[in-house]
């Protein structure tokens, strides 16, 4: 977060004593050399979907509805929850080794902010999943990653105190 304290999954966020106003980052790094994700132009023409690297937010629980999230190129609201998307550089979730320097660095920060000011309760989560081989687009319209789509990670930040 803002102050720099590290948010485990499962962890939670206190507004209360960190703040209202609350900047948060999510880092994901490739720990082994020549892996990571394979760029590409590629589509999936029978559904209708570009094969992207994309960070979801799912903000859900009770009061969700309170948390202003600001940030990433997408939002939507889908049943009980709101739902955030961000297209990442797949070269930053890729670590490529030539001889002895790195081409791509394989780790990448996205950092958004979340307001807190309106929210009261302990019941809200906030919860990050980092898909391969998805598209926003099939996310909103379907409720789904996509029939291609690989989890890659997922956090969750539960009860928001």
């Amino acid at each position: 977060d803002q102050d720099g304290t590290q948010i485990s999954d499962a962890g939670n966020y206190n507004h209360t004593t960190s703040g209202a106003q609350a900047t948060l980052s999510v880092s994901f790094w490739v720990g082994t050399d020549n892996q990571g994700f394979m760029a590409s132009d590629c589509k999936d023409p029978l559904n209708n979907m570009d094969w992207k690297a994309v960070l979801y937010l799912k903000v859900f629980g009770t009061n969700y509805e309170y948390i202003d999230v600001t940030g990433f190129d997408d939002s939507w609201s889908r049943g009980t929850a709101n739902w955030y998307a961000e297209v990442l550089d797949p070269t930053d979730l890729t670590k490529w080794k030539v001889g002895q320097s790195y081409m791509y660095k394989g780790a990448c920060t996205f950092t958004h902010n979340a307001d807190f000011t309106g929210y009261t309760g302990a019941a809200a989560d906030l919860q990050y999943y980092l898909y391969f081989y998805s598209d926003p687009q099939y996310m909103k319209d379907h409720g789904s990653a996509g029939p291609d789509s690989y989890q890659a990670a997922e956090l969750t930040i539960n009860g928001i105190t």
